[in-house]
């Protein structure tokens, strides 16, 4: 038998080896990247989400309180939360309730009444329209909680009230 020696070794392998780690290595840190930056979107948009969601329960509150549509109001009559200016009243109350979890949150709510000052009844109301007439308001309501990593985000809703032509002052 012949004594075969291998040719030297000069690190061909350990060369192509940390080529190879060095690619993955990069794939792996662009795809957590990646995976982050869908992570924050993700966050963001469930902050949004969750902001107009407290912006809608506002509003509904306020449509729920007794007095909060002021039917013997004029035309462009304003009533707001406390903190908005220009307002002819600022009798809205918040329901604590609502605020509760979220302690440095701040939130308005503004109610106008619209023109005309008395409609005939919408037709999808289920009522009959000559015995009925509509005042129409405008509910603007806001949700910022952003001072706390929470979103931001405001509503406009439309509310309607039938008065029975019996009843109208106007």
């Amino acid at each position: 038998m012949k004594n075969m020696q291998s040719p030297p070794q000069r690190g061909a392998v350990l060369l192509v080896t940390l080529i190879f780690l060095l690619l993955l290595s990069l794939v792996a840190a662009t795809a957590m990247g990646g995976a982050t930056t869908e992570l924050r979107m993700t966050a963001n948009e469930q902050a949004r989400l969750d902001a107009l969601a407290m912006a809608q329960s506002i509003a509904d509150g306020v449509l729920q309180q007794r007095g909060s549509l002021p039917l013997a109001a004029a035309v462009g009559f304003t009533d707001c939360s406390d903190g908005i200016k220009g307002c002819d009243r600022q009798g809205i109350v918040i329901a604590p309730a609502v605020l509760e979890a979220s302690k440095r949150a701040h939130a308005r709510v503004m109610v106008e009444r619209l023109s005309p000052a008395l409609s005939p009844a919408p037709r999808n109301m289920g009522s009959s329209m000559d015995a009925f007439q509509a005042a129409r308001f405008q509910v603007d309501a806001e949700y910022d909680g952003s001072a706390m990593g929470e979103g931001r985000a405001g509503i406009v809703q439309g509310a309607v009230v039938l008065l029975p032509r019996s009843a109208q002052t106007n």
